[in-house]
């Protein structure tokens, strides 16, 4: 689409500033008449007014005069959101088959049946983290497909037995490298540096392996670039191609291409409302756990959903001993972990942070509000006041306002499991 010329910007810019009938649009022709004033059956043939038009014509600066003041309303993310999708639309299946991809390794399997069969219950989600994430995807596609020419970039890759193919981010002929690009929020770059990625992404990457593979094209190594969406820190974590457990992963999503070929009900792998996954992301999440249903019956979109309206008494026993299980091993675990903690207290010798094997210990400080320290003077304060002649004691809130809130220092440690970087994060460092 090429950009307007500066005679119909300048016609448009009258136009807007005039401003737009009230009522139904004209729709005008070059001729200066509304398309209503033309002849024929859909108003496209010459004008009636007299002027000697042949045909209607659409008023370009017109058009983007209206356009123009609909843009002006439009959110960026939303912009961004509508040309990544018109640019990079999600691979389709093949005729007939279903929509399970590489992508989808991980993905709560409820989710799928949901998607595939059902899906006109979609709601609308906050997809701003999913933008940002597309946005880094865009820049580094543009970045690196003209800075390594070789390299093949968003490339789709077709996996035998999966009706839809993958996109693969970044894949080198030369080194038979496949590079998958995963971005963070604040807590998903906490898990990432304790624990390294995890196994659904090795996973999904393994099986775009697997399809360049099947394709004859060389794959030796498989790598995720983890970039964190907040500050752009990144993240490099690489392994060898593993023919095994890429056949095993894509043997998951036949699976589920099977179970929905049979009509078989796939069970959910999200927690319901306690659930960030479900809540925030799902766009089933209400069909999915019958949220209105269960808000009419008075009971919460985890009880309505396994048990229904009238819970069976041994189902419930059930669900609470399971329960009561975890809380039991949760206070347990507390137990332990409090004694572990006390074993470690003075490990660092006066340092912050230490190394122990595979582990790192820090020691953290923070100061608060001492609250017990305040009421206990708020109190000695209110005593004073009351020993005070009434006449001249003034107000209780202006003695109040005069103290200090106390601090005190909470110093507690942490452990944390150590994942040993990757070359490229040392040289980013």
């Amino acid at each position: 689409m090429s950009a307007p010329s500066a005679a119909i910007v300048a016609a448009a810019r009258r136009i807007a500033v005039r401003g737009l009938p009230i009522g139904p649009r004209e729709d005008p022709c070059c001729c200066g008449h509304g398309r209503h004033r033309h002849s024929g059956k859909v108003f496209s043939g010459r004008c009636l007014a007299g002027c000697g038009c042949r045909a209607w014509r659409a008023d370009m600066a017109y058009l983007l005069a209206v356009e123009a003041m609909a843009a002006s309303h439009s959110s960026l993310m939303a912009d961004i959101a509508a040309w990544h999708e018109a640019t990079y639309p999600r691979p389709t299946p093949d005729k007939g088959g279903w929509g399970v991809g590489p992508s989808d390794v991980g993905n709560c399997r409820k989710r799928i049946w949901y998607r595939e069969l059902h899906p006109h219950l979609a709601k609308p989600v906050d997809s701003s983290a999913a933008l940002m994430g597309n946005i880094t995807h865009e820049v580094a596609a543009t970045a690196r497909g003209a800075l390594y020419r070789w390299q093949q970039i968003e490339i789709p890759v077709k996996v035998p037995g999966l009706d839809r193919p993958g996109r693969i981010d970044r894949y080198d002929p030369v080194l038979g490298l496949v590079d998958d690009i995963k971005t963070k929020g604040v807590r998903g770059w906490e898990r990432l540096a304790e624990h390294g990625p995890d196994a659904h992404q090795w996973k999904q990457v393994g099986i775009y392996g697997y399809g360049l593979l099947a394709a004859g094209k060389p794959v030796e190594t498989l790598r995720l670039t983890c970039i964190n969406r907040a500050t752009g820190a990144e993240k490099v974590f690489e392994q060898p191609y593993d023919n095994a457990a890429a056949e095993a992963a894509r043997g998951e999503l036949i699976a589920l291409n099977v179970a929905l070929d049979v009509g078989m009900d796939l069970p959910r792998d999200g927690r319901g409302s306690t659930d960030p996954f479900c809540t925030q992301w799902c766009e089933f999440y209400e069909s999915c756990w019958n949220v209105a249903s269960a808000a009419e019956h008075g009971v919460s979109p985890e009880f309505y959903t396994t048990f229904g309206e009238q819970a069976d008494p041994e189902l419930v026993a059930w669900a609470a001993e399971i329960a009561r299980t975890w809380k039991d091993s949760e206070t347990e675990a507390k137990t332990e972990y409090k004694a572990a903690i006390a074993m470690l207290k003075g490990a660092l010798r006066g340092e912050k942070v230490g190394r122990f094997g595979d582990y790192k210990i820090i020691e953290k400080t923070r100061e608060v509000n001492d609250y017990k320290r305040y009421w206990e003077t708020v109190e000695q304060v209110r005593r004073e006041y009351l020993a005070w002649e009434p006449s001249i004691r003034g107000d209780f809130a202006d003695w109040v306002a005069s103290i200090v809130m106390p601090k005190r220092k909470e110093t507690w440690i942490e452990v944390k499991h150590v994942v040993d970087p990757h070359p490229l994060n040392k040289a980013a460092a």
